[in-house]
């Protein structure tokens, strides 16, 4: 599957000469994902390596920028996703443990006779239920509880000056168990997150995506989730004790999910999230 490792980066902690044995003598892993575009081949791997469960993200830029990503210079999506999770977990954001990030020589998973250089981060599998599984398949009341979660974790990266360039709920995983009283959530897909973001700017974007998502697979949130969802933001801190600003805020985020609408048209997407859950 991989072949030529070598490790860019490793956590502290673990070894380097570990996780390249690890990752070039890999033979068996599951596909969760694959992209294929003009400018870049992609894939999510599932597997077990060195004890742990991992999703192995990779990216083969093609053309010139492969040739950059073989000198180990592309910034491709693995780089960003590592990059990403390490600004996370400074600001203390929950997230999937970012183990070791690496440039191979990688096996086309639907042409095994071709080769590609790429880009791969081994990352913590987080198991859970998606944020968009949550609001499409469980109870008002949890959906109200995971909302308010979702409020606060969104205060918490705005606060910290961290935007995610993806906050869609299929990119949101749930951690505990429903019916928990305090959900845990973690950002996965960590390739679109930004740092030193105006919190304005970043709230109203991250916001926007995860009413979009699911208005584009036929479960938009109800006016309780939105109203939780508020409750949320406002628990963490987003506002001072002022409804003339959450009024303001509210007109603002539905003008920019108008807006995206009229521009980029149906926000249905090409691979319903849902459709394999």
């Amino acid at each position: 599957m991989f072949g030529r490792v070598e490790i860019l980066r490793c956590t502290s902690g673990e070894k380097s000469r570990a996780w390249r044995d690890a990752l070039a003598g890999l033979t068996e892993a599951r596909l969760i994902k694959q992209e294929e575009t003009p400018r870049r081949v992609a894939a999510v791997y599932r597997a077990t390596l060195l004890g742990s469960q991992v999703a192995i993200k990779v990216a083969a830029p093609l053309g010139v920028r492969g040739t950059l990503c073989k000198l180990g210079l592309a910034l491709t999506r693995a780089r960003r996703a590592w990059n990403g999770a390490q600004i996370l977990r400074a600001a203390s954001i929950e997230t999937a443990e970012p183990f070791a990030l690496a440039v191979a020589r990688w096996q086309h998973p639907s042409d095994p006779s071709r080769t590609l250089w790429a880009e791969l981060v081994a990352m913590e599998w987080l198991d859970g239920r998606t944020l968009l599984e949550t609001m499409a398949r469980s109870s008002a009341a949890e959906r109200c509880r995971v909302a308010r979660a979702l409020g606060r974790l969104t205060s918490r990266l705005t606060a910290s000056m961290v935007l995610n360039r993806d906050h869609k709920p299929s990119n949101i995983v749930v951690l505990t168990p429903e019916g928990n009283a305090d959900p845990t959530l973690a950002l996965i897909d960590t390739d679109g997150i930004r740092t030193g973001v105006l919190a304005d700017r970043a709230s109203v974007r991250m916001l926007r995506d995860l009413v979009l998502e699911p208005i584009g697979v036929g479960v938009p949130p109800t006016t309780r989730d939105v109203v939780c969802l508020f409750q949320g933001l406002r628990e963490g801190g987003f506002w001072a004790d002022n409804e003339g600003a959450v009024r303001l805020f509210r007109r603002q985020l539905a003008r920019s999910v108008a807006e995206a609408i009229e521009e980029h048209g149906d926000p249905t997407p090409k691979v319903n999230p849902l459709a394999a859950g």
